[in-house]
């Protein structure tokens, strides 16, 4: 499926937004939900995409026609083709990630022989 950048991060935002969000809830009989106005308002205060509330909306309706999310009774929520598409982006990218998080949780404690700072 041929996306933009920006619609995948806009899919992959409400991913990450209903999976941190449903852990606290987990142990309750309960599942969150958000509207489309209130993901629009998140995306643009997070400064996701430099687009118009428009324009994001258009991306979510190509998410809908792809049946990557579903929106029902005024809210958004994720569909299972959707998150195996996002596994699918998270799967390209682990790798890239865990050394980012291995880098910052070791910084300073990892020997190197040789490392030097040097003037800019």
């Amino acid at each position: 499926m041929g996306f933009t950048k920006k619609t995948k991060l806009i899919l992959f935002a409400l991913y990450w937004y209903y999976k941190e969000r449903n852990a606290k809830l987990k142990d309750a009989p309960l599942k969150l939900a958000i509207s489309k106005v209130s993901f629009i308002d998140m995306i643009k205060k997070f400064e996701l995409a430099e687009k118009k509330p428009r324009a994001i909306y258009k991306n979510l309706e190509t998410l809908e026609k792809k049946k990557l999310i579903l929106y029902k009774q005024k809210h958004l929520f994720i569909t299972k083709r959707g998150i195996k598409f996002v596994k699918k982006i998270l799967n390209e990218f682990e790798p890239y990630l865990n050394v980012i998080k291995d880098i910052e949780k070791k910084s300073g404690k990892v020997p190197v022989k040789r490392a030097e700072t040097v003037f800019k």
